[in-house]
């Protein structure tokens, strides 16, 4: 995916400080936008290729994390891919009403920006590196750099490094799974 925006956050996932640079901004970013808005996470990719399975592996430690109470949408077992997200884009809006979309995604960077997670603000356009003409989701959107964006995408994503894409995955979920939960509490807090 190739992004004109500004980034809000950008760090490579190994940087000894990624969790905390990711919490901080995510919190200050969502609680800012979300205006008493459920939050909604999209995880998109397919289990069928390493390097696009960033999103189903995201949803799927969403899924099996107890503290998650909120929908979440592209896992393993259910992967949100270029063929059926139309359809799940529809399914969200029949049964939620208005929720924040937080989009996640892999995405193929320059050589030098691989193994960086940036979250930004806005829509995400999924497949862009792949020259797929998908609707774009979300209001706010995170994105994995899992590999490099030279010749031929699907075979890099195919020779995507499973350890990289499962530590971003990893971190990402813990991050987004924790800044819900406190920006729940906080809620909860203030109408209590």
């Amino acid at each position: 995916m190739i992004f004109e925006n500004p980034f809000l956050s950008q760090v490579h996932f190994q940087h000894p400080a990624a969790r905390k640079i990711l919490f901080r901004s995510l919190l200050r970013q969502l609680t800012k936008e979300m205006n008493g808005r459920d939050p909604l996470v999209l995880c998109i990719g397919t289990d069928r290729l390493t390097g696009d399975c960033l999103g189903p592996l995201v949803g799927y430690h969403l899924k099996n994390d107890p503290l998650v109470s909120f929908p979440v949408y592209g896992t393993l077992k259910e992967p949100v891919h270029g063929v059926n997200l139309k359809k799940v884009l529809a399914k969200i809006q029949k049964q939620h009403q208005n929720p924040y979309i937080i989009a996640v995604d892999a995405a193929l960077s320059e050589k030098s920006k691989v193994g960086r997670i940036r979250f930004m603000p806005g829509a995400l356009r999924p497949g862009a590196g792949l020259y797929k003409n998908l609707p774009e989701v979300g209001d706010f959107h995170i994105i994995g750099n899992v590999n490099e964006l030279c010749g031929i995408q699907t075979i890099l994503l195919q020779n995507t490094r499973l350890g990289s894409v499962m530590e971003m995955a990893e971190l990402i979920s813990s991050v987004l799974a924790e800044v819900l939960f406190s920006l729940q509490d906080q809620k909860e807090s203030f109408f209590s």
